[in-house]
């Protein structure tokens, strides 16, 4: 005899950045992060902290990204 699994609920679809194409999107930055094994603990989690320096890393990016020219002072 063979026992049917119960089947896993389904989860409904979500839209939420399907449509990446909408005006709420037209200014997306993107940077992508690639995560090393020490940013990770024994279960393979990221640690939070990590979030703010990636953060950190992607602020300081954004303005090479959309070619803002440095200000310049002095002579």
């Amino acid at each position: 005899m063979s026992e049917e699994k119960p089947s896993q609920p389904k989860l409904p679809p979500t839209s939420a950045l399907d449509n990446l194409s909408s005006p709420e999107f037209e200014n997306w930055f993107e940077y992508p992060v690639r995560v090393q094994p020490h940013h990770t603990d024994y279960a393979g989690l990221v640690w939070h902290g990590s979030y703010i320096a990636w953060m950190e890393e992607a602020r300081s990016q954004l303005p090479t990204t959309i070619r803002v020219l440095p200000l310049v002072v002095g002579n």
